[in-house]
């Protein structure tokens, strides 16, 4: 068994090992002049992460599970430290992979995080 404070040196050495950014972007809905519904984009801090590209034919027994349910081929794995500010199912992340133009996604699974994970991970689908 870990002690809490080996658990604190992992996350520690994870998150220094993150290097891509992610910016949350919460849709959120407010009523306009005319008392209409409208969506506002909301966006939080920036986050450093590390995304992964799945697919079916590269996916672990999970990851095919967790695609075939969502019915998507291609997917993206983003795995962000534990206790990252609240990011929510349907919320879109602007995510800037290292070396690469930014791409919009939309987080369309969280499995939940067991007490003894030091990086929570989630999976989302490009927005294009």
């Amino acid at each position: 068994m870990l002690t809490a404070e080996e658990l604190t040196g992992m996350t520690a050495v994870q998150e220094s090992n993150l290097p891509d950014v992610l910016n949350v972007v919460t849709i959120e809905y407010v009523r306009d002049a005319r008392g209409e519904a409208t969506e506002a984009a909301v966006t939080g801090p920036d986050v450093f992460c590390r995304v992964k590209p799945i697919s079916q034919a590269t996916s672990s027994a999970q990851e095919a599970v967790i695609l075939d349910r969502l019915g998507v081929v291609d997917a993206w794995k983003i795995r962000l430290p534990k206790g990252t500010p609240d990011v929510r199912l349907r919320d879109r992340v602007f995510v800037e992979v290292a070396g690469t133009a930014g791409r919009m996604m939309e987080i369309v699974a969280a499995p939940g995080l067991k007490s003894h994970q030091t990086i929570d991970t989630l999976y989302a689908v490009e927005i294009r």
